[in-house]
């Protein structure tokens, strides 16, 4: 391999990271800045195609439930109404509380909020 084809090699991963780098900042209800990267991005894209990034943050600013994860202590669910009862929908917001800042994980829609520890709930 020439030292050309190796620094080009070398650029085109250093610009695949840079584009994998590329963070969006939100809010949420408590004023954390809530880090949403690209890769959980395209995850959220391709497995849950129905929900958008204006549904992400309007579940973090202003969710009608927050709640604890009971399998992991560093997971905060976020959760806002989709569609009223009895048939209820929720959009779903996955955060991890990590010392480094606070990323979003995943986000979904669900007709059931998962068990635990309610930290926040709409009056």
């Amino acid at each position: 391999m020439t030292s050309l084809n190796r620094l080009l090699g070398a650029l085109l991963t250093l610009r695949h990271i840079c584009r994998m780098m590329r963070n969006v900042e939100l809010v949420d209800y408590q004023g954390r800045k809530i880090v949403l990267s690209d890769e959980s991005w395209q995850h959220i894209k391709d497995d849950h195609p129905e929900i958008s990034i204006d549904d992400i943050k309007n579940a973090l600013l202003n969710p009608d439930e927050v709640r604890a994860s009971n399998s992991n202590s560093k997971v905060e669910i976020y959760y806002a109404i989709k569609t009223p009862r009895p048939k209820a929908r929720f959009r779903c917001v996955v955060v991890k509380i990590l010392d480094t800042g606070c990323f979003v994980s995943s986000a979904m829609t669900t007709s059931k909020m998962k068990s635990g520890k309610t930290i926040f709930q709409k009056k």
